[in-house]
């Protein structure tokens, strides 16, 4: 009968798992280089769409997320062919996708029905293909409303203008009760409201697509 040395057929087993193990930690260093320096040099988005679909591949569901960015990424795409960047600014948070649309693009001064405009056209048609939650936020500056004006504080004028968005969007024939709209006036200003270039960016509607945690 043949004989084994057992302790060499231990030694053979114990030692055969360091080369794929040293193989793991090699990618798993690489891939968190490349996340690192990603972070900085790429965008937002697609660093949050890279680290979602390693976790998808890595058995975490992380598909409706995925679809959000995707359509994150189409809505930017969007407003950089056309030039909007400055009236159109898109935010991607930990727990929301924020879209800031700047009053000129929305609504006249002092007035909250809705102009046409594409690019309402374009978000419109991005909500009905996802099933997330919608916060839409009215906001304004801090100057007074007109006496010409048919709302008799800023509150109630940002507040007329997210339910005129939230209308348009309905009208569409999107599902109500995902939708919050709320009117929060000038209380909450992006910036000081001291010159009037900084007062435009305080004059805007904020739409939130909450993400799934």
């Amino acid at each position: 009968m043949k004989e084994y040395n057992l302790l060499k057929v231990i030694k053979f087993d114990k030692d055969k798992w360091v080369v794929p193990y040293t193989n793991l930690i090699t990618i798993f260093m690489i891939l968190f280089m490349v996340l690192f320096v990603f972070a900085f040099t790429g965008s937002r988005l697609q660093y949050e769409k890279m680290l979602l679909t390693i976790e998808s591949s890595l058995g975490k569901e992380q598909k409706t997320d995925l679809e959000l960015l995707d359509l994150s990424e189409k809505l930017a795409t969007y407003v950089s062919s056309r030039g909007l960047q400055e009236l159109v600014k898109l935010q991607i948070l930990p727990d929301r996708i924020k879209v800031i649309l700047l009053t000129p693009i929305m609504f006249n001064i002092g007035e909250a029905e809705l102009k046409p405009s594409p690019i309402v056209e374009e978000l419109r048609n991005m909500l009905k293909e996802i099933p997330n939650r919608v916060i839409i936020e009215g906001h304004t500056c801090n100057l007074p409303v007109g006496v010409r004006c048919k709302y008799r504080s800023n509150l109630e004028l940002s507040g007329a203008r997210a339910f005129s968005l939230l209308k348009f969007i309905l009208d569409g024939g999107v599902a109500p009760e995902r939708f919050t709209a709320m009117g929060i006036g000038e209380n909450m200003p992006l910036v000081e409201n001291d010159i009037e270039d900084r007062r435009k960016l305080n004059r805007r509607v904020e739409i939130s697509i909450m993400r799934e945690k």
